[in-house]
């Protein structure tokens, strides 16, 4: 038995030419399309660079705390405080750390940390503690209270302007410091004031 095979036509073969090319376009497109991922991938893993140290973690994550902390006594103290110095300082914490907290919400978005959502249970605890006060005893607590965090705060901020592995973080912390200072100096000669009444 004899099977014939016809001859290939010039239209058949530019066909099957065409086939050729277009599977080799698409090898070379999918080449492409790998050699872009694998690009894409080692860019993206230099931008996040390497996981954020312990230090760095809980620097971002007690600023954090802290700010909130801060705010929240801080818009107690609008209410409640009989002192137009502590009023005005006050107000001026609240504008201070919410700007700071949007600084440190950025910082842990990039180091891909994760924060805390709610309230410590220390703050719980200074928040009942100065809702009980009123008049004078509540000036001097709350006075005591921002003296202490802001000596912890000033404590923190420069270990962390030393020791920070992470540039950025440690970069807030080198800027921040002189205004947490400020906030400290400014924290017990209104509380010697309150002090002396």
């Amino acid at each position: 038995m004899c099977i014939s095979v016809a001859p290939v036509t010039a239209q058949q073969d530019q066909m099957m030419q065409k086939d050729q090319m277009q599977k080799n376009q698409m090898q070379k497109d999918q080449m492409q399309k790998d050699q872009s991922t694998m690009m894409l991938r080692e860019t993206t893993t230099t931008l996040q660079g390497p996981p954020v140290s312990e230090l760095d973690a809980r620097f971002i994550n007690d600023i954090h705390l802290g700010n909130k902390k801060e705010v929240a006594l801080s818009n107690m103290a609008l209410q409640k405080a009989t002192s137009s110095a502590i009023k005005q300082y006050a107000q001026q914490m609240i504008d201070y750390h919410k700007q700071s907290d949007g600084k440190i919400v950025q910082l842990a978005q990039m180091q891909k940390v994760n924060l805390p959502e709610g309230p410590s249970t220390s703050m719980h605890s200074v928040m009942d503690r100065l809702s009980a006060l009123s008049g004078s005893s509540f000036d001097k607590a709350y006075m005591d209270e921002l003296v202490e965090d802001h000596n912890r705060n000033v404590y923190v901020y420069r270990m962390q302007a030393e020791r920070g592995t992470d540039n950025d973080v440690r970069a807030f912390a080198t800027q921040s410091l002189p205004e947490i200072e400020s906030h400290l100096a400014s924290a017990r000669s209104i509380s010697q004031q309150v002090a002396s009444k």
